[in-house]
């Protein structure tokens, strides 16, 4: 009986460290990365220039002026937008900014990155904002 029972827990340890065991730890897998894809948007970022036609600045221009511009939406090969000063939104409308996994660099902004003073909702979404001497997103509630 003794030997039985050494055979059978010596088995279930075996089982239990094998690679095939259903108890086995599942094999590490890199993290996705992220995918850019066409999104919608009232307005399309379509420049990785700092301003310009298809730029983000004059999206923002663009949304400051008019009410029923709601989203903002980056085409998929706008990459890194280096800003010469901060951008300030100033709409009433709320406003959603699809990023679509762009990047902000404010390292010249002066300041303030990106800045909302109208206390509008704002959305941001897939969208990095880094090196702004000040904040890289202010949002000024009134």
């Amino acid at each position: 009986m003794k030997r039985i029972l050494i055979v059978a827990f010596g088995a279930l340890a075996v089982a239990a460290c094998s690679d095939t065991s259903p108890v086995a730890p599942a094999p590490l897998r890199a993290p996705a990365t992220p995918v850019a894809q066409i999104v919608d948007g009232d307005v399309v970022v379509s420049s990785s220039d700092d301003a310009g036609p298809g730029s983000l600045r004059d999206a923002i221009a663009q949304a400051n002026a008019n009410a029923a511009i709601r989203t903002i939406a980056f085409q998929p090969d706008v990459n890194t937008i280096d800003l010469a000063s901060g951008i300030v939104y100033t709409g009433s409308q709320g406003l959603t900014i699809s990023g679509n996994h762009a990047t902000i660099d404010g390292a010249h902004a002066g300041g303030t990155a990106f800045r909302t003073t109208s206390g509008a909702d704002l959305t941001l979404a897939g969208l990095t904002f880094r090196n702004a001497p000040g904040e890289g997103v202010r949002v000024d509630v009134p």
